[in-house]
Parts: structure tokens; sequence; C-alpha cells
């Protein structure tokens, strides 16, 4: 059974960007966290503002990853774990797309330690103009994220 996911979000944090793109973001940092959440262990996800930027935290409660891990995991093909089958995990791409869809989106992404072990991966985006959602052009849309809400991955 996967471990629960939980999702507060307090107020509508706007961002304008590529749905689809953002989509994916969400998607694979979720896999990961899916991938390496002990049982019964919950996955957070926060949404919230900072300044004039929108942020995700996908927040795990698995084994963290190593410091001098840290600086490479977001590059193309890189595996903590080299002895990793492909049946066990992906091929190292999920975390090279998360920061190449944040960097397309004047973004940045990064990985801290969780309190009392895991691994905190977080987007930070710029925002939409307050005005909001409706802001279309270009295959771009403002995508407002709000509510709380509990569900399973």
């Amino acid at each position: 059974m996967p471990p629960p996911v939980l999702l507060p979000a307090p107020a509508p944090v706007p961002v304008l960007g590529d749905a689809s793109r953002l989509r994916q973001v969400i998607d694979n940092l979720l896999t990961n966290a899916v991938r390496y959440t002990p049982a019964g262990s919950p996955i957070e996800v926060r949404v919230w503002s900072a300044g004039s930027a929108a942020v995700l935290d996908v927040v795990d409660h698995g084994p963290g990853i190593e410091a001098d891990e840290r600086a490479g995991i977001f590059e193309p093909f890189h595996r903590s774990d080299p002895s990793r089958a492909r049946a066990t995990g992906g091929v190292g791409l999920g975390l090279a797309i998360v920061s190449a869809i944040a960097k397309a989106h004047d973004g940045e992404v990064g990985v801290a330690d969780t309190p009392g072990g895991g691994a905190t991966f977080w987007i930070r985006i710029p925002s939409a103009p307050v005005e909001g959602p409706g802001a279309e052009g270009n295959g771009h849309v403002a995508m407002p994220v709000e509510g709380e809400a509990a569900t399973t991955a």
C-alpha cells in the first residue's frame, strides 16, 4: 500500500507556466518519494508563497540523501546507488527533468534534510500576478493550487 500523501495549501498559489510540465515535476518528485518512503510513513506536499515565488515542497521520511551525493542528483543519469537495477528504479532522469523544467520556468530546485530523517525536495518558481487565473498564452496557464486534501499516491 502506498504511503498517504498530505497536501495542505492554506491559500491559492497561482503560477504562470506550462501545466503539463509542472504536473510532470510533481509526478517525478512524488514517484521518488513513494519509492524511498517506508510503508506507513506519510509523504507531505506543501505549497506556499515566498515573496514573489511559489514554492512546492515534497517531504519524505525515507533514508535521506548523503550530503556528498546532493550535488549530482539533478544531473542526468545520476544514481545514488549504482547497484540499483532498472526494476527497482529509473535510469536517473527524473530529477534532471525536474531541474530542467524549473529552469525553463525561471525557477530553481533543491533538496534538504527532513527533520527526523528523509529528504525534502523543493521547487521555487515565480508566482503569477494576483489578478490571476486565466492569463493564457503560448500554451501557458495560471495554475492556482488551493485547498487541503489527503490522498494516496
